[in-house]
């Protein structure tokens, strides 16, 4: 949640969701997990994502990597090109936490371009569930968000709103 839109905003548990995707691949055995995805103020939900991967992470005792933390925009041409910058780098790593399924579907788009097999070479965990995550091959392992109760949510605060009721 922000606390500067509560009540005017719907969100679900980002930092939960960011553990459980870090699990995920921790529980695959990789150990050297790039996060991508924006820390600007205009995305809280990713920063409470990295939350997440940073606290799975301490969870088993093992440290993140500033190298492995990767600034990109939400949009597929963005994360590709960042992920293109972190393999010209020379950043060893094994798997990828993308704070959206759009930005997985850039990485991915990447690592194929490179000759990098996904999942056999590197693990892709995305966030959002979109519908296109199942089509995509292989399909994306995503962490899905509840949207039918956030929009029932939402809109059940909306009328309290126009009634004159508390939110929260």
């Amino acid at each position: 949640t922000v606390p500067e839109l509560e009540g005017h905003a719907v969100g679900c548990e980002n930092v939960s969701g960011g553990m459980m995707a870090t699990r995920h691949l921790l529980n695959l055995g990789r150990r050297r997990i790039v996060y991508i995805g924006s820390k600007s103020r205009g995305h809280p939900e990713f920063k409470a994502r990295f939350d997440g991967y940073v606290k799975a992470h301490e969870q088993i005792g093992l440290s993140t990597s500033p190298e492995l933390r990767v600034q990109t925009d939400i949009q597929e041409t963005a994360a590709f090109e960042a992920t293109q910058t972190l393999i010209d780098s020379g950043a060893e790593f094994d798997a990828v936490f993308a704070a959206s399924d759009l930005i997985a579907f850039g990485v991915i788009k990447c690592l194929r371009k490179n000759g990098i097999k996904v999942p056999d070479q590197v693990s892709v965990v995305g966030f959002d569930d979109l519908p296109a995550s199942t089509y995509f091959s292989p399909a994306l392992t995503t962490i899905r968000q509840d949207t039918r109760h956030a929009s029932e949510t939402m809109l059940d605060n909306l009328l309290k709103m126009i009634e004159g009721e508390s939110v929260s």
